[in-house]
């Protein structure tokens, strides 16, 4: 009994022994693990681009829109290293936590683990500008990032969780969850709150800044002003409109059917041909014309046929391509009856400058008034 209850007194002491010794060792605060200290950074990157919407947003409701240069890149990029440092020096000088460290149960604290003050979270603020400081606790072995170095702060888990250490796919692939999985839920927020203040907004908010139209083109040099000149000849009975620039030779040869030339010394002219009296309709006129036309060894063919009305006056349009000493000829023939006089005329160009002097002499043709 005596050896016995000797045993059991020496266990008891032991075990008690044990127990004090316990319970005076210091509490060990276990660092944030590097998937917190991701989860940390994503939800906070993301709540802060949903408080600068609603900053943005309600100043363009009470000030009844605001504008937002989203070209100028220096000002935009010290507006968000701005805000960025007001956003964690604010959460974490009072309370040692973001918004998200609420959410993960983390905590900022001194390196001898004592709670932090102002200048210290001002610090570790203002480091989080060094480039790729986010991904500096990803490959810590603490972990420990760039911010908490300088700093000289900590993480610490409140829950007292293990850290796991970033070391085989399997993590990596576990951030990538977390972040596909974060992203999605912040961005459906986001889509909501941009379709609630679509409503209250009567315009896009990040919309780009209105361009003064009148100063932007004062310093564009104009282009010079076309001066549109008339014609008017009573024997033949016409008038229309030219550009200044082209010169006109009357009664340009006399035995030529050619009665008048214009051109503007630049492989184009405009021809009008000698009036004369007809009894056929302006489909036979048009038939003789062409076949006239095609006797001719330059000619290759018709590209284009077709009746139009200038002035009120039924005309039809011939196009025809043509070779004329080695040289490609577009021309474009016109004629129309009034009167009972059959009235032609012709605009001819070489076939690469066709095209960019036809609206020059559409000024000629869209002008042209038959007496």
């Amino acid at each position: 009994m005596d050896e016995n209850s000797s045993k059991n007194t020496t266990i008891a002491e032991v075990s008690s022994t044990t127990n004090n010794n316990d319970a005076s060792l210091p509490v060990v605060k276990m660092k944030a693990s590097q998937h917190k200290r991701f989860l940390n950074f994503l939800i906070d990157f993301y709540i802060q681009i949903i408080i600068l919407l609603i900053i943005f947003n309600t100043l363009s409701l009470i000030f009844n829109g605001i504008s937002y240069d989203e070209n100028n890149f220096i000002l935009n990029l010290f507006l968000d290293i701005i805000f960025m440092l007001a956003y964690y020096v604010f959460f974490e000088s009072i309370w040692g936590k973001t918004p998200a460290k609420f959410i993960t149960k983390t905590k900022v604290l001194k390196k001898d683990e004592t709670p932090t003050d102002l200048k210290t979270i001002l610090l570790r603020s203002i480091c989080r500008i060094i480039p790729f400081d986010i991904l500096s606790f990803l490959f810590s072995r603490n972990p420990i990032g760039w911010h908490d170095r300088f700093s000289q702060t900590i993480v610490i888990d409140e829950k007292n969780n293990k850290p796991s250490i970033l070391n085989t796919f399997q993590d990596l692939g576990l951030l990538l969850v977390e972040y596909i999985g974060v992203s999605a839920i912040f961005l459906i927020i986001i889509v909501l709150f941009s379709l609630i203040f679509s409503i209250l907004l009567p315009e896009n908010l990040f919309q780009k800044k209105q361009i003064n139209i009148d100063k932007s083109q004062s310093s564009i040099t104009p282009k010079p002003t076309l001066i549109v000149k008339e014609y008017s000849n009573p024997t033949l009975g016409i008038t229309f409109n030219y550009l200044d620039g082209w010169i006109i030779k009357d009664n340009y040869g006399k035995d030529s059917p050619i009665q008048l030339m214009l051109t503007n010394g630049k492989s184009a002219d405009f021809r009008v041909l000698m009036p004369y009296l007809t009894n056929d309709t302006l489909e036979i006129n048009t038939s003789n014309l062409k076949q006239q036309v095609q006797a001719l060894s330059r000619h290759k063919s018709f590209t284009e046929e077709s009746d139009m009305v200038i002035n009120g006056l039924r005309f039809h349009k011939i196009v025809e391509y043509m070779n004329e000493d080695g040289q490609a000829i577009k021309s474009l023939y016109l004629l129309t009856i009034k009167n009972g006089k059959i009235y032609s005329f012709g605009y001819n160009a070489n076939e690469d400058k066709y095209y960019e002097f036809l609206p020059e002499a559409n000024t000629i043709i869209n002008s042209l008034i038959i007496q």
